[in-house]
C-alpha cells in the first residue's frame, strides 16, 4: 500500500462515523501514482466507516480530464436534488 494510504488508514479513527456521507471516487485505471489497487483500498476504508461510495474507475491516468469533470458535476447535481441518498 502506499504511503498516503497508509498514513490516511492510521489517521482515520476506527471509531470514524461517515455514515449517511456520500462520496465520489473518481481513479484511472492506468494511473501510475494511485494504484487501482489503492483506490479500491480507500473506497473499502471510506465504505468500512459507513460512508456511501460510488467509485468509478476511468480509461485515464493521474489527470483530470473531461470525463472526470462531466462524472463529478453529474454526482454533485444529483447530490443536491437528493438522489445521491446515503445507504441505509
Amino acid at each position: 500500500m502506499p504511503r498516503f494510504f497508509r498514513r490516511l488508514a492510521e489517521g482515520v479513527s476506527d471509531e470514524a462515523d461517515l455514515a449517511g456521507k456520500p462520496v465520489l471516487l473518481l481513479s484511472g485505471r492506468v494511473d501510475p501514482i494511485v494504484p487501482a489497487d489503492s483506490a479500491r483500498h480507500l473506497a473499502d476504508l471510506l465504505r468500512g466507516r459507513g460512508a456511501t461510495v460510488e467509485h468509478r474507475v476511468l480509461p485515464s491516468g493521474h489527470d483530470l480530464g473531461q470525463a472526470d469533470i462531466a462524472l463529478a458535476k453529474s454526482w454533485f447535481e444529483a447530490f443536491k436534488t437528493g438522489d445521491v441518498a446515503p445507504e441505509r
